[in-house]
Formats: structure tokens, C-alpha cells, sequence
């Protein structure tokens, strides 16, 4: 496992310092948000006004004609509207960097890993431009707009349009209170591309020179926002991070940060999730019954009729008699109701699911697979947990 895990670090490391200019156009698209362009449904809504001019200045006949085909030109242009907010979603769901889940002990150098408990609550992207400070979850829909102290988000601290800033955030109901656990841009500056470390001193060294009240909600300000806390990765710094009192939030486990990773959007081994019963408050998903504990897995539908992960790895193949008695579509997501998986011993790596049984096609507001390390840790997390002196005994100082 040591090599395998070592040699996919390594390998991503090699692949992030190749998209800085993909980085650099998908920043430009968050923090611009709602102020985008119109979009081209003008277009269309000035043909159908033309159109209706002439209906009316043709006879009787021709314009009841017409009506059907004004009929279908609407019914596509709301299907058109349909998948443009589909499109939007899937944009948005696609950019946050989502972590692997730790699946066995991980073996790995205190000094190279950083460790923070991640704040209970919804995972969400707030964007600082153009004088307004706009939060958005995982699906692209606005949670809320406030006036904050950060760079461009409010008229006072409003800079030239290119100065936006980024975070990714966590979002505490109880104390209305966004906790940051990463940054992708500040004041402009591009982060995406910088290593882990770099931007968890810099988010903190910002906060503490250019917005130092913006931890306290008053006034105009609504909302509180604070880094989430980090600490080295040695054993003691773990324990801190598990169960110490210098926590300011609900715990939903632990993420371990790769010291020299990037902020790269999609499942990256180079920040891993754990957690257990003691330190979050849904440690095995279920359904609304709680008496019902069966893993549950969902997984996409291809164009081909695979089944695959988040990853795209391909766990399964529908067959046309399912594909058509079901009306699934390519794009669909699938939830399938599981005994058990099977993966390799050494890396934790999924191989296949045992004894799927389809559960129902998800609504649309599913936009994305489970992992394939999420599902092994479901699974590990009824059976045979990761405890956390295992995790402790993992880490080499």
C-alpha cells in the first residue's frame, strides 16, 4: 500500500502544475457567478416575438396553424432552459476538490501532511466581486448575498473587476458562520496552482492584515467568516484535531492535506477524509429509516450504459432491456441497494460491488456518483471501522 499510495501521489503531483490555465478560466467563471453575461435566451425570446408579429399580421388560417408550432417552438426553448440550469449545476458541482476517504492505515511522514477538523455543515463556494460577497452550494443555487469585509465584497472593499476572491467554505447554520477550508483565489491572485501549505498560511495571514473583524458578524455584515483550524500532522496534532477543546465547531471528521498538493478540482488523493461514531454526527449513511442500515451506492449512467463511480470507474453495464424497461437515460444517476464490495487488500482500491440490487433512478437534484473510496468506506464502516489509533500508528514522526 505504502508504494501504490506514494506512487498516485506523486502522479498527481505531476499532473496539477500542467491545468494552470484551465484553473485560470474556471476562477474567472466562479467569482464572475451571477453577473455573467445575458444569456442567450434573448435570442430566442426576440425570434418568438417575431414570430408573433407575424402570426397576427397573417389570416385567420395561418395563425391557427400556427399555434401548434408556436406550441413546440415553446416546449423547446423550456427544455432548452432545463439543460442550460442542468449544464450550470454540473459546472458548479465539478469545481469543489473533493478528498478520498481514508480506507486503511495510511503510511505517511508527519511533515508532510497537515490535518484540520472539518466543520460540520454544508459545503459551499463564496465568491468576493464586483462589491457583493455571494455564497452558492455544491449545485450552483445561492445560499446567500452580504456586503463582507473580504477583498471586492462590498462597496467598501471593492477593487477593479479582476480582483475577485474565492473560498471554499463550510457553512455552520447554528452559528451562521462560514468556516474556510481552502482558498482558490484572493484579491485576484490565482491559488489553485500553489501548494497546500502556501495557501493555508496565506488565507490565515490575510484574514489577520486586511479583514481582521471579519470573524464577528455586525452591523451589514451577516455573516462570520473564519479558517477552519489546521494542525501538524504528528500524533499529537492529530489528537488535538480529534477530540481538543481548541476546536471552535462541530467536528465531521478529519482532512488530511498533502503539504505540497494543489486545489484540484475532483477526487484527489493528496487530501483524505476519515472519520468516526466519536467525532461526526452521521458516521454510516441511511435511508429515512433508520432500522434499515444496507449500504446504498449511486453511480452514473454513461452513454455506452456503464455504471460508473465518480471517478469513472466502471462498476457495473446496464442492457438495453434495462435501459428501456426503466427509461434510463445516459446521464441518469442509479441507486443500487449492496451486500458487500470487494477491493484489494493492500491498496483499499474498489474492484466490484457484491450482489447489486437497483433501487431507483435519483431526482434531479443529484448531480454526482459516490466515489469509490467513499463506497469502501461505507462499507469498512459497518464491518471493520479505521479506528483512530490505527490512523495514529500510521504516522511516522
Amino acid at each position: 500500500m505504502r508504494s501504490e499510495f506514494k506512487a498516485r501521489c506523486a502522479d498527481f503531483l505531476l499532473q496539477q502544475r500542467r491545468r494552470r490555465r484551465e484553473m485560470r478560466r474556471v476562477a474567472r467563471m466562479l467569482a464572475r457567478g451571477d453577473n455573467t453575461s445575458p444569456d442567450d435566451g434573448g435570442g430566442a425570446q426576440s425570434s418568438s416575438t417575431s414570430d408573433a408579429s407575424a402570426d397576427t399580421r397573417s389570416t385567420a388560417a395561418n395563425s391557427t396553424a400556427a399555434v401548434p408550432d408556436r406550441a413546440k417552438r415553446n416546449q423547446e426553448k423550456r427544455k432548452h432552459q432545463i439543460e442550460k440550469q442542468r449544464q450550470k449545476r454540473l459546472f458548479y458541482v465539478a469545481q469543489f476538490m473533493c478528498p478520498e476517504w481514508m480506507v486503511i492505515q495510511p503510511q505517511f511522514n508527519a511533515d508532510k501532511w497537515l490535518v484540520m477538523p472539518r466543520p460540520d455543515g454544508k459545503r459551499c463556494i463564496v465568491s468576493a466581486t464586483a462589491g457583493l460577497t455571494t455564497s452558492r452550494t455544491k449545485n450552483g443555487n445561492v445560499l446567500h448575498k452580504w456586503p463582507s469585509e473580504l477583498p471586492s465584497g462590498s462597496r467598501k472593499t471593492n477593487g477593479r473587476s479582476e480582483e475577485a476572491t474565492l473560498l471554499d467554505c463550510v457553512y455552520d447554520t447554528s452559528t451562521r458562520t462560514y468556516f474556510v477550508i481552502d482558498l482558490m483565489l484572493w484579491r485576484g491572485r490565482l491559488l489553485y496552482d500553489t501548494e497546500a501549505s502556501f495557501r493555508m498560511w496565506w488565507l490565515r495571514s490575510k484574514f489577520a492584515e486586511e479583514c481582521p473583524t471579519i470573524q464577528n458578524a455586525r452591523g451589514a455584515n451577516k455573516f462570520s467568516i473564519a479558517p477552519a483550524t489546521i494542525f501538524p500532522c504528528s500524533r499529537s496534532g492529530l489528537a488535538e484535531a480529534y477530540s481538543g477543546t481548541s476546536v471552535p465547531y462541530k467536528r465531521d471528521g478529519l482532512l488530511f492535506f498533502h503539504k505540497e498538493g494543489f486545489y484540484e478540482p475532483g477526487v484527489t488523493p493528496l487530501v483524505l477524509h476519515w472519520k468516526d461514531p466519536n467525532c461526526c454526527t452521521y458516521f454510516v449513511n441511511t435511508t429515512g429509516d433508520s432500522s434499515d442500515t444496507s449500504q446504498r451506492v449511486v453511480l452514473e449512467v454513461s452513454q455506452t450504459g456503464a455504471l460508473l463511480t465518480q471517478e469513472k470507474l466502471q462498476l457495473g453495464q446496464l442492457t438495453r432491456e434495462h435501459v428501456v424497461k426503466l427509461k434510463i437515460q445516459p446521464g441518469n444517476f442509479l441507486r443500487f441497494k449492496i451486500q458487500g464490495v470487494k477491493m484489494n487488500p493492500h491498496s483499499g482500491a474498489l474492484v466490484s460491488l457484491v450482489g447489486p440490487q437497483f433501487q431507483e433512478i435519483c431526482g434531479p437534484s443529484r448531480l454526482m456518483a459516490d466515489s469509490s473510496s467513499q463506497i469502501v468506506f461505507q462499507y469498512i464502516a459497518r464491518n471493520s471501522p479505521l479506528t483512530i489509533q490505527t490512523v495514529a500508528a500510521g504516522i511516522a514522526e
